[in-house]
């Protein structure tokens, strides 16, 4: 009799534990449940999906069912970043599988099959891949002080490069196509930083290099590889490596 009181006790308990309900991202993982290995990563359970949260300052806006599938949008232009996925799936992570995309608005995000997103264009914000360095350079607060934006690893459409402190930031991906479009120039300006474009984010070498006008990243991109190669407001040649 005791012996079946004892067996009804621990049915009861392991009943209990297996129908407690999960009521999060950090629970549905404990649990055992599949983990997409997305930016931020999502668990499903019970036919639910749950978002971890990033712990940053900027706000990572995920897009309602309902935002998705609104019919029409305005035309209002009011930026954002939106997470896009791009269906590239990895055996391990992390795993690139969203790419970093503007929108002129969050409806046309949302209603664009976007995850979510943040707000202002994607070229001005900050993606920076938080992990331990080798420096010990505190990756994490130098997201926060920079208002930049936590990742495990960059946009799929982004290339990493690592700075002098071992922090590593991700860059929207330059090609030689993209680079032979850029303005040349012989003196930088307010509006044009003029540095040799002789390599792409990849670090595939730009035969016939010129001079043009070149993005802030692309610009301290260049500083951590072989050097930026600028000229200054009177046209005059320098070489700066950090």
């Amino acid at each position: 009799m005791k012996i079946w009181l004892l067996v009804g006790i621990l049915a009861a308990l392991l009943f209990a534990a297996c129908s407690q309900e999960i009521t999060s991202f950090e629970e549905c993982v404990a649990a055992g449940n599949p983990v997409l290995e997305s930016y931020p990563r999502q668990c499903r359970a019970d036919g639910k999906m749950f978002i971890e949260e990033i712990g940053q300052n900027i706000m990572y806006h995920i897009c309602t069912e309902e935002e998705k599938q609104a019919e029409a949008c305005t035309m209002e232009h009011d930026p954002v970043c939106a997470m896009v996925d791009n269906d590239i799936r990895c055996i391990t992570a992390p795993c690139p599988s969203m790419d970093a995309i503007t929108f002129s608005n969050s409806c046309s995000a949302c209603s664009g099959q976007a995850h979510g997103y943040y707000d202002g264009e994607c070229n001005a914000n900050l993606f920076v891949v938080c992990r331990e360095t080798e420096t010990g350079f505190d990756s994490e607060k130098y997201t926060n002080d920079e208002g930049g934006i936590c990742v495990e690893v960059c946009p799929g459409n982004y290339d990493a490069f690592t700075t002098q402190t071992g922090i590593e930031l991700c860059i929207e991906h330059y090609g030689k196509e993209e680079i032979e479009q850029w303005q040349t120039c012989g003196s930088s300006t307010e509006n044009c930083e003029c540095a040799r474009a002789y390599e792409t984010t990849t670090g595939e070498q730009i035969e016939d290099s010129e001079y043009r006008c070149v993005p802030e990243m692309y610009a301290e991109r260049l500083l951590f590889r072989a050097g930026l190669d600028g000229l200054d407001e009177n046209g005059e040649r320098s070489v700066v490596i950090a």
